[in-house]
Protein backbone atom coordinates (compact mmCIF):
# COMPACT_ATOMS: atom_id res chain seq x y z
CA UNK A 1 0.00 0.00 0.00
CA UNK A 2 1.52 3.24 -0.92
CA UNK A 3 -0.31 6.68 -0.15
CA UNK A 4 -1.09 9.96 -2.40
CA UNK A 5 2.64 10.66 -2.17
CA UNK A 6 4.08 7.06 -2.90
CA UNK A 7 5.16 6.61 0.38
CA UNK A 8 4.45 3.00 1.85
CA UNK A 9 1.66 2.45 4.54
CA UNK A 10 2.46 0.88 7.71
CA UNK A 11 -0.99 -0.89 9.47
CA UNK A 12 -3.62 -0.03 6.90
CA UNK A 13 -6.55 -2.66 7.05
CA UNK A 14 -6.69 -4.58 3.65
CA UNK A 15 -10.20 -6.74 3.32
CA UNK A 16 -10.56 -9.02 -0.29
CA UNK A 17 -14.36 -9.36 -1.14
CA UNK A 18 -16.35 -11.34 -2.95
CA UNK A 19 -20.10 -11.66 -2.95
CA UNK A 20 -20.11 -14.43 -0.88
CA UNK A 21 -16.66 -14.53 1.30
CA UNK A 22 -13.81 -12.21 2.63
CA UNK A 23 -10.23 -12.51 4.42
CA UNK A 24 -8.77 -9.73 6.15
CA UNK A 25 -5.18 -8.51 6.93
CA UNK A 26 -2.85 -5.83 7.80
CA UNK A 27 0.20 -4.24 6.17
CA UNK A 28 3.55 -4.47 7.54
CA UNK A 29 6.48 -1.51 7.64
CA UNK A 30 7.03 -2.01 3.77
CA UNK A 31 3.35 -1.52 3.33
CA UNK A 32 3.19 -4.91 2.06
CA UNK A 33 0.44 -7.75 3.17
CA UNK A 34 -1.00 -11.19 2.79
CA UNK A 35 -4.24 -12.45 2.92
CA UNK A 36 -4.34 -16.02 3.70
CA UNK A 37 -7.39 -18.27 2.50
CA UNK A 38 -8.63 -15.51 0.08
CA UNK A 39 -11.75 -16.09 -1.62
CA UNK A 40 -11.43 -16.81 -5.24
CA UNK A 41 -13.37 -15.51 -8.24
CA UNK A 42 -13.55 -11.39 -8.74
CA UNK A 43 -12.37 -9.67 -5.67
CA UNK A 44 -12.12 -6.14 -4.39
CA UNK A 45 -9.55 -5.63 -2.34
CA UNK A 46 -9.87 -2.56 0.19
CA UNK A 47 -7.61 -0.58 1.80
CA UNK A 48 -8.28 1.16 5.09
CA UNK A 49 -5.61 3.45 7.10
CA UNK A 50 -7.30 6.09 9.31
CA UNK A 51 -9.28 8.43 7.62
CA UNK A 52 -7.89 7.19 3.91
CA UNK A 53 -9.42 4.73 1.50
CA UNK A 54 -7.95 2.45 -1.52
CA UNK A 55 -9.73 0.20 -3.12
CA UNK A 56 -8.74 -2.14 -6.62
CA UNK A 57 -10.18 -5.37 -8.51
CA UNK A 58 -8.38 -8.65 -9.21
CA UNK A 59 -9.66 -12.22 -10.24
CA UNK A 60 -8.55 -14.73 -8.07
CA UNK A 61 -8.72 -18.24 -9.46
CA UNK A 62 -7.88 -21.17 -6.96
CA UNK A 63 -4.51 -22.04 -6.81
CA UNK A 64 -3.43 -18.49 -7.96
CA UNK A 65 -1.20 -16.43 -5.83
CA UNK A 66 -0.88 -12.61 -6.86
CA UNK A 67 2.12 -11.04 -6.28
CA UNK A 68 1.72 -7.95 -7.35
CA UNK A 69 -1.55 -5.18 -6.57
CA UNK A 70 -1.02 -1.50 -6.25
CA UNK A 71 -3.93 -0.02 -4.62
CA UNK A 72 -2.91 3.95 -3.37
CA UNK A 73 -5.31 5.17 -0.53
CA UNK A 74 -5.88 8.84 -0.08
Amino acid sequence: MRDARGQRVLGAHVIAKSPTAQAEGDTDAQGEFRIHDAPTGDLVVTATHNDATGSARVTLRAGNEVLGLAVEIR
